[in-house]
């Protein structure tokens, strides 16, 4: 669950510098949105005591939000 709720973080910051909004319609999930996303993953610099994310970092979170989800079962997204 960790991992999930730690996606789940990482999803919602993105949608909020990406798009400017809390959440966004399933159907605007693509594969822009995928590669946009692990843009926003790679770039990301924590303002907490965390360290950047590496790429197998970027790569675990990418998995959790494919494989967890389908794009459907985070909540937040469901417009």
């Amino acid at each position: 669950m960790k991992n999930y709720y730690t996606t789940e973080t990482y999803i919602q910051k993105f949608i909020k510098q990406k798009y400017g909004k809390k959440d966004i319609p399933l159907d605007e999930l693509n594969y822009r949105f995928i590669l946009d996303f692990e843009n926003f993953l790679n770039d990301y610099k924590p303002k907490d005591h965390h360290k950047p994310i590496n790429n197998n970092g970027v790569m675990k979170t990418y998995g959790t939000f494919a494989e967890d989800g389908q794009f459907g079962c985070y909540d937040g997204l469901a417009g």
